[in-house]
C-alpha cells in the first residue's frame, strides 16, 4: 500500500520528525516506517538493541510516547480510534491509550 496523505505530510528526516513547520527529534536510529492518521503519527526505528516506536501528537505538535522493543527486528504499528497497537516479531502486542498514556493491553503471543 502506498502512503496516505497524512503519512506523505509527515517524514523522518536526520533525526528529526518533519511535519508542516513542526520540528520533532528522534533517535538517532534508521527509520523504517511512518503511519498517521489525522491526529498521531508514528516512526519505527531499527537500532542495536531492537525497535523503537516514537508517537507524535501532530496537532500541537509533541512525542507522547516512545517505546523501545528490546530484541526485536521488525514492529508494525496500526493508529485506530485513540489508541495505538504496536506488535513485533516477537509475539508482543501492546496497546496504548493515546489520550492518557496508559498502557491497556501488554501481551505476549506465540507457542
Amino acid at each position: 500500500r502506498g502512503p496516505t496523505r497524512i503519512e506523505a505530510m509527515v517524514r523522518p528526516i536526520s533525526g528529526t520528525l518533519v511535519h508542516g513547520a513542526a520540528r520533532l527529534p528522534l533517535p538517532a536510529l534508521v527509520a523504517r516506517r511512518v503511519v498517521a492518521d489525522a491526529r498521531f503519527a508514528a516512526v519505527t526505528q531499527v537500532g542495536p538493541a531492537g525497535v523503537v516506536v516514537t508517537i507524535a501528537y501532530l496537532a500541537r505538535p509533541a512525542i507522547v510516547a516512545t517505546l523501545t522493543l528490546d530484541g526485536a527486528a521488525r514492529a508494525s504499528v496500526r493508529l485506530a480510534d485513540l489508541t495505538a497497537t504496536i506488535a513485533d516479531d516477537r509475539g508482543r502486542v501492546i496497546v496504548l491509550d493515546l489520550r492518557t498514556g496508559a498502557l491497556t493491553s501488554d501481551l505476549r503471543v506465540g507457542p
